[in-house]
């Protein structure tokens, strides 16, 4: 069995858990009348982003995890200020310009921005950045696949 199988399941656990977010969005829009839009169907490219992403970033950590037991209370602290970094309850344009930055090199705040403009907003994103947030999620999965790969021979150590 590979040793990445516990990654997978946590990353299959929190889609699942999103999927079943899903199903109540989609009640709700239409509940509320909200018809489907074109613009609907970039979502699960989108949604393919996050789950490069989160995978990428987790293979990357998952060793050092294994190794350093702390970097988990770490990477909470790091979520809890990556989730406030990022638009999720406020809309990036309530950022001040001299802070946009933060949203721009955000690979999780483009994904949220998208997603709201396809899913709530009904209009096609921008397609140069959604590309570069496939090539960024893309790139995280690789670079995490690879630290995975380098180091898993090491993990029986930690055990």
């Amino acid at each position: 069995m590979p040793r990445q199988i516990v990654v997978y399941a946590a990353i299959l656990n929190a889609l699942l858990t999103f999927a079943i977010n899903l199903l109540v969005l989609a009640a709700l829009l239409g509940a509320t009348g909200t018809p489907a839009r074109p613009a609907m169907l970039v979502f699960p490219i989108l949604l393919a982003d996050l789950v490069c992403l989160t995978l990428g970033v987790s293979l990357l950590l998952a060793p050092l995890h294994v190794r350093y037991h702390d970097v988990g209370y770490l990477w909470g602290v790091v979520v809890q200020v990556g989730f406030w970094l990022t638009p999720i309850i406020y809309l990036d344009s309530m950022i001040p310009a001299r802070w946009q930055w933060l949203v721009t090199y955000n690979p999780m705040a483009r994904i949220v921005q998208y997603s709201r403009q396809a899913v709530i907003a009904g209009t096609w994103p921008d397609w140069v950045g959604v590309t570069k947030t496939t090539f960024t999620a893309v790139a995280m999965l690789v670079v995490g696949a690879l630290a995975f790969r380098r180091l898993q021979a090491r993990l029986v150590e930690y055990f």
